[in-house]
């Protein structure tokens, strides 16, 4: 009888221990990271947040100039000072989003520009003192980028129309040279692969 109550215990006992090491590896594999792709809109219950692109650029010049334009900065109708420049060792990767707040209160947007994640773990927090916030003129000559602010955001409110938001990271040239390498921007609890 008692060696009944063993076997009968042990037919029980197995199929639960396989069912709970099934379900584990099944809640290992669906908590793997969700990496959405440049242009895709990610959301959570604050947020609706879009990666619109990334490139990498040498310099970020200011300039106060109203309505400056391409043909401007190519005949050279002003010459200010770069912002910032990458030092010889590195440059500035310059990626641009939108997001829009979806929740029912205003949010401030001092929210963080972000993280740059180089070959699963190089991080790379923003230079916040270039990231833009409100309506920017940015232009694009050469490589650099010439940013003139138009409006600056405030509280961004709920349901109105998403902002975009350009944030600069100086980085290693290695980033830019190294395309095998993974390259994630992390932001709002949300993760694009830029490649």
């Amino acid at each position: 009888m008692e060696e009944k109550k063993k076997k009968l215990n042990l037919k029980i006992i197995i199929p639960v221990v396989v069912v709970i090491v099934v379900l584990a590896i099944v809640g290992i594999v669906m908590k793997t990271q969700k990496y959405y792709n440049i242009g895709e809109t990610a959301t959570n219950k604050e947020y609706e947040f879009t990666l619109e692109k990334y490139e990498f650029v040498d310099s970020i010049y200011d300039t106060s100039f109203s309505n400056i334009t391409e043909n401007d900065i190519a005949r050279q109708m002003f010459s200010p000072a770069p912002k910032t420049k990458a030092s010889e060792e590195n440059t500035i990767l310059a990626v641009q989003y939108k997001v829009k707040n979806i929740s029912k209160n205003p949010k401030s947007p001092t929210f963080t520009f972000g993280t740059i994640d180089y070959n699963n773990g190089y991080k790379f927090d923003s230079m916040s003192s270039q990231g833009t916030f409100g309506e920017v003129n940015l232009i694009r000559y050469g490589n650099n980028i010439y940013k003139q602010y138009t409006t600056f955001i405030s509280p961004l409110q709920p349901l109105s129309e998403a902002v975009t938001i350009e944030a600069f990271y100086e980085v290693k040239k290695e980033i830019k040279e190294n395309e095998n390498a993974p390259l994630i921007y992390k932001n709002l609890g949300f993760e694009f692969k830029i490649r």
